[in-house]
């Protein structure tokens, strides 16, 4: 059985890529992608995934939102990997805080 994957990111050549590296890397592999988290929600409620890579700057929610969505209002334990081209310590100390709030510790 293939893992799914979603990725989420607004810049869809990056999009591209990764879906080709990540089925050409492993077969058991389906990569879905998306270029924002509204389709990725919309995405979420269609089909279950394995996992969620997701860019943190898009521009209508950035990837904190949107995982505090898939938390806290979609109520769902998805392993969830956010990267970023453009990280500070504020966006690592705010990634911090949201992924307590939306734990159970």
């Amino acid at each position: 059985m293939p893992i799914k994957a979603l990725i989420v990111g607004d810049e869809t050549s990056l999009l591209y890529q990764a879906k080709i590296f990540l089925e050409r890397l492993e077969e058991e592999i389906d990569v879905s992608s998306v270029s924002s988290a509204e389709k990725a929600l919309d995405a979420i409620d269609e089909k279950e995934f394995d996992v969620i890579v997701s860019d943190y700057q898009m521009p209508d929610k950035d990837g904190l939102e949107f995982l505090e969505i898939v938390r806290k209002e979609r109520d769902l334990d998805i392993p969830f990997i956010m990267f970023t081209g453009k990280g500070k310590k504020d966006t690592a100390m705010r990634s911090k805080r949201v992924i307590l709030r939306s734990t159970n510790f």
